[in-house]
């Protein structure tokens, strides 16, 4: 329990800071950094945050392109939507 709470209480740290779409870098820095805390090898630590990185982000990401499909968009609609 307590590598829990370290892990999301620096994670929770990091996503405060200015960073890159999707929290990039500073997820897994923060991430590694707390497992690596407790004694968890560097190279153990780092996969760990890129594998729970893309378990937190790849869902919302294959529904937001699910969604897309069912409302009839495509890339463009977005490309557009942006310059607008």
């Amino acid at each position: 329990l307590p590598v829990v709470l370290v892990v999301l209480s620096g994670l929770a740290l990091s996503v405060s800071l200015p960073s890159a779409p999707a929290y990039l870098g500073v997820y897994h820095a923060a991430v590694a950094a707390a497992l690596m805390l407790f004694g968890i090898e560097q190279e153990v630590a780092v996969g760990f945050a890129i594998f729970s990185h893309v378990l937190d982000v790849l869902p919302a990401c294959l529904l937001g392109v699910v969604s897309m499909a069912l409302e009839g968009l495509g890339w463009g609609d977005l490309r557009r939507s942006t310059k607008a």
